[in-house]
């Protein structure tokens, strides 16, 4: 009997140890970080909007189509595929101007002063070797 009740103590106590711990309650330490890495660009885009003004708007447009035309020329002679040179719808708007009406102190109308021709365009240039000298020919066409 001492036998059987000293094996049911250890069972009892075993049971008891066994229980789980709690572990909201136990210390703990919380870590956050972020990290930056500097890279060299691969690709540049260009973005931007050729626009001409004329009292005529053939003429306008004519001027518009000229350097549109410089440009993909220019992107063919750097070797930039056709795929990552995009042109816009070309966009007509009648273009005017504020002056000041006569024989009066602050009031001013907007009177009429040719067309307006515009048309946007979107080079990517994938060869980075080649972005200064790109830019510069991009200015001397007149963007």
């Amino acid at each position: 009997m001492k036998l059987q009740t000293l094996l049911v103590f250890f069972a009892f106590a075993f049971a008891i140890s066994a229980q789980t711990v709690d572990v909201s309650k136990m210390p703990t330490i919380k870590v956050t970080g972020t990290a930056e890495i500097q890279v060299l660009p691969d690709t540049a885009t260009f973005s931007f909007t050729v626009s001409k003004k004329n009292n005529s708007v053939a003429a306008a447009k004519k001027e518009n189509d000229e350097t549109i035309a410089k440009v993909t020329d220019l992107a063919k002679r750097f070797n930039i595929p056709a795929t990552d040179v995009k042109t816009d719808y070309i966009r007509v708007s009648e273009a005017t101007k504020r002056v000041m009406i006569p024989n009066s102190d602050d009031d001013y109308e907007e009177v009429f002063d040719g067309y307006r021709v515009n048309r946007s365009l979107v080079i990517k240039l994938r060869d980075m070797s080649k972005f200064e000298r790109f830019l510069t020919a991009l200015m001397e066409v007149g963007i």
